[in-house]
């Protein structure tokens, strides 16, 4: 019997947990990548976001020199005065747009270190899950003993009778506590897979970022001079766009969008768990033998995607 508990608990997990690997699983199969643990995608955010930081000041130093190598060129053919006031509004020109994607750098990099305080989240819900998954295993015990306890050799009559049907009821409690505990276990690991995607989710915005950025540092260098040259500071004026358009993703993933809808699930699963018990009740424990006959549920309701009948 309690094995036969155990392969149901075991079963039920798979089935519930892999809704939250399926969801972590899918933002993966869309990069064309595998699954990383914690650890890995906390490092995949980090290293984007130094990289991206890197070329951003590689694309701003490009610019200052061609622009401090055409004023000099130009020094060469045209009066110094001339040259002095256009050196001055290429400088003037250039600052603004080099503090433009300093500010929009500075966004980025606040809301890439907001997402990254909670590389550690995943790690700790996991252990929490374990914790409660340990305890069904106790719990599977208690049940097997009291199946043993439900008659006592030599008693019998009335109170023997009313402990057997007291006896079938705590059985039934405790094995509705056990389905409880599994969906705690189960609403803590998938918080943890759900975390570990919307970190997933920020660094393929940064390392979109760090591609963008390579990608002018190159094609801008392949530009011909002279079409080059018709407007001062090209790398950085492009990176401006990329640091404007990776925002509202990052956003995005620090709002929970991206697992909005599993989250709405979990949720909802977690509520369905608290009414779906039979024998039990919200902050009450049956202590006689009043819901004797009424079978136990299975109230794990984490990650099914339906609603149980409420207690009538």
């Amino acid at each position: 019997m309690a094995g036969n508990m155990r392969i149901g608990y075991v079963a039920a997990r798979r089935e519930q947990v892999g809704n939250a690997v399926a969801a972590v699983q899918s933002h993966a199969v869309a990069a064309r990548r595998p699954v990383l643990l914690p650890t890995d995608v906390a490092s995949r955010l980090v290293r984007h976001l130094r990289d991206s930081e890197y070329l951003l000041s590689v694309l701003r130093a490009q610019d200052e020199a061609e622009a401090a190598r055409i004023t000099a060129e130009l020094g060469q053919f045209a009066p110094t005065v001339a040259v002095g006031l256009l050196g001055r509004r290429i400088a003037d020109y250039g600052g603004g747009i080099v503090a433009r994607a300093g500010r929009l750098w500075g966004k980025v990099d606040r809301l890439a270190h907001e997402i990254g305080q909670q590389a550690e989240a995943p790690s700790l819900l996991q252990d929490a899950a374990g914790r409660w998954y340990d305890g069904v295993g106790r719990l599977t015990e208690a049940m097997t003993e009291l199946e043993e306890l439900k008659a006592l050799e030599g008693w019998s009559g009335e109170a023997a009778e009313r402990y057997g049907l007291t006896s079938a009821v705590q059985r039934a409690a405790t094995q509705e506590l056990s389905g409880v505990t599994t969906a705690v276990g189960d609403s803590l690991e998938e918080t943890a897979l759900l975390n570990s995607a919307l970190q997933d989710a920020a660094a393929d915005v940064l390392g979109d970022l760090r591609l963008e950025l390579k990608a002018i540092k190159r094609r801008i260098q392949a530009t011909p001079e002279r079409v080059r040259l018709q407007r001062a500071y090209p790398r950085t004026t492009a990176a401006v766009e990329a640091l404007r358009q990776a925002l509202p993703a990052l956003r995005s993933v620090r709002e929970g969008r991206p697992v909005e809808g599993r989250l709405d699930d979990l949720c909802q699963g977690v509520e369905s768990t608290k009414v779906a018990p039979a024998v039990l009740s919200l902050g009450s424990w049956p202590s006689g033998p009043d819901k004797a006959g009424v079978e136990p549920r299975d109230p794990n309701e984490v990650g099914r995607g339906r609603q149980p009948a409420r207690n009538g």
